[in-house]
């Protein structure tokens, strides 16, 4: 519903001030931020539907407040196109400004202040009664209002005569004493006060946590799972037979929390050594590496494969790139890989002892480096044969 009131409301700004053949080709922007700047706070809701006055709803929530078609019609104080986004505290954007113009016919004091809104916590931690669902993001009903804010500096009062314009900067300082692991988010506005009763402000939202290193565990819970149709458990023989009845081949199924550039599923000698093996990208015949898994396309999509209805030639090869987050909240969907033996050069797999890697990018990661993946691997043989290896995670 805000895009047609928003729409609204420039019309309504065009048909008493005129667009783009008055005000030139920076109308839009100019627009916008009128726009923007006149959004008020509004009470965090909580999940009963009841209001909480005690905390305003997040940056992340509601953008920039509910906005006044009265003030951007009416308003002479104008500022510059600008959101302050401060980032994460590995990359912090301290230093922010916006430009302060008076169109009025009168000169205007201004002054500055800051209005924090409520920060929350957006990860659900580890729970001992939900181990395989758990850590993951929390759905609404879980997310409760938090005093998580950044320390701001505000720059001094000054004066603006009929037409002119200065710049304001802010200093921010990113908030203390929070629990990273649990993904603290934040945000505000920057109060621009006229001494004519005109308040514009700017919104400002910020991650308190170092994002690249919170992204470090990819996946939900205890995934990825390494399954077959003839075990639940983590079994690690295959004969990768398809008839009906006596099915036997690998399933992986995965839950990530953050999207990947890359998900990989790679067939290595039995000898391969993480440290020692991976290059990026591997190369077939170079240190122990046999190819790439491939995937039937339908996984996932249908209960389970029928050899009478479905064409097991129907697959796709590893690397998957670009691939969504999935890990969204309780009963998100499962990501499922079903490998029936076939590599991505074509050959079959044959009779022995491999080792198999299953991984996934993790985010602004370098992929040349060994450290930059998660996920599973683990020593498989094909054939039937009694026995489980054992499973390592990196």
């Amino acid at each position: 519903m805000a895009t047609p009131y928003v729409a609204g409301v420039a019309a309504l700004y065009i048909s008493k001030h005129g667009g783009r053949g008055v005000h030139g080709k920076g109308f839009a922007r100019e627009l916008s931020m009128r726009i923007i700047s006149t959004g008020a706070s509004l009470p965090w809701l909580l999940y009963s539907g009841e209001a909480d006055e005690a905390h305003r709803a997040t940056s992340q929530q509601v953008g920039g407040g509910l906005i006044n078609a009265g003030k951007v019609a009416g308003y002479r104080t104008s500022l510059e196109l600008a959101r302050f986004g401060l980032n994460d505290t590995a990359n912090f954007r301290a230093d922010q400004g916006v430009l302060v113009r008076n169109g009025g016919n009168e000169t205007v004091r201004y002054s500055f202040e800051v209005e924090n809104w409520a920060g929350v916590e957006m990860l659900k931690a580890f729970d001992g009664r939900d181990p395989g669902e758990t850590p993951r993001i929390k759905y609404r009903a879980e997310i409760v209002p938090s005093h998580i804010s950044a320390r701001v500096t505000v720059p001094e009062q000054f004066v603006l005569g009929p037409g002119e314009e200065r710049r304001a900067e802010f200093i921010f300082k990113a908030p203390e004493g929070v629990n990273q692991t649990a993904l603290p988010a934040y945000g505000g506005r920057l109060l621009v006060k006229g001494g004519n009763g005109e308040t514009v402000a700017v919104p400002y939202q910020g991650l308190a946590f170092d994002l690249q290193k919170q992204m470090e565990s990819p996946f939900h819970g205890t995934y990825p799972w390494l399954r077959s149709t003839s075990a639940y458990g983590n079994k690690t023989t295959f004969s990768f037979e398809l008839a009906s009845g006596n099915q036997d081949f690998p399933m992986m199924f995965m839950k990530v929390k953050w999207g990947t550039r890359e998900v990989r599923w790679d067939i290595y000698k039995s000898d391969f050594d993480e440290a020692r093996d991976w290059e990026y990208p591997p190369v077939s015949g170079r240190h122990g590496y046999i190819g790439s898994a491939t995937s039937w396309s339908s996984a996932g999509k249908t209960s389970s494969f029928n050899p009478a209805r479905h064409n097991a030639s129907d697959t796709f090869s590893f690397p998957e790139t670009d691939v969504a987050r999935n890990a969204l909240t309780t009963g998100g969907f499962t990501t499922a890989y079903y490998w029936f033996g076939k590599l991505g050069d074509g050959s079959v797999m044959a009779p022995g002892n491999y080792t198999m890697r299953f991984a996934v990018l993790l985010p602004f990661a370098d992929p040349q480096q060994s450290e930059s993946w998660k996920g599973l691997t683990t020593q498989f043989t094909v054939l039937p044969k009694a026995g489980n290896s054992t499973i390592s995670w990196y």
